[in-house]
């Protein structure tokens, strides 16, 4: 017999894979480019020594609200966007 919390966790687990599913099937619909490769800030504008890929990640890093004199944002110049 299944209990509230195990179905409660089987939904979620559910709700989670259609997500990642449907993330996929939209990577590759046609004309479709990815703005970030994965590895690199290649098309990408910003600090870095604030900006950066850690594990495929694109990260943002300060030591601080001092490290800032203001903001400092990480601006897509890879080519013009449609449709996102």
């Amino acid at each position: 017999m299944m209990t509230i919390k195990s179905t409660k966790q089987m939904l979620i687990r559910a709700a989670a894979l259609l997500t990642l599913g449907s993330m996929a099937a939209g990577a590759q619909e046609k004309g479709f480019r990815s703005l970030f490769n994965g590895k690199n800030l290649d098309g990408w504008d910003g600090n870095p020594k604030i900006w950066s890929v850690k594990d495929g990640v694109i990260t943002g890093k300060s030591s601080g609200p001092d490290q800032l004199k203001y903001n400092e944002f990480l601006i897509w110049r890879g080519g013009e966007v449609k449709n996102f």
